[in-house]
């Protein structure tokens, strides 16, 4: 398994969109997805604590596995950011025990 962090940034003006796709986007994350799972997420702040964007942090299978994942969230099907990255990700500080994150123990 490896880690990916994607980093999504809202296009501007698009909060009711946002506002529109939201629940959906958040059923996704916790839905079985083939070789990915989101582990960690949630929105990227403006200093006025405004939501303009999400970062998520994956364990994949691959990074296909990781796009593929990506590519079914409804904030990217809505076409809610403007720019997008996914990085392959090295976890050090505060890394999860494996054996318990994947066992549930």
């Amino acid at each position: 398994m490896a880690y990916f962090v994607f980093q999504g940034f809202d296009r501007s003006g698009s909060q009711a969109l946002r506002g529109r796709v939201r629940e959906d986007h958040r059923v996704h994350l916790r839905q079985p997805f083939p070789g990915c799972r989101c582990i960690l997420g949630g929105p990227l702040t403006d200093e006025g604590g405004e939501m303009i964007g999400t970062v998520l942090v994956l364990e994949a299978d691959s990074r296909d596995a990781a796009e593929g994942f990506v590519a079914r969230d409804p904030y990217t099907r809505n076409d809610l950011f403007g720019e997008t990255r996914l990085t392959r990700w090295r976890w050090t500080l505060g890394a999860p025990n494996i054996s318990v994150a994947v066992t549930g123990q």
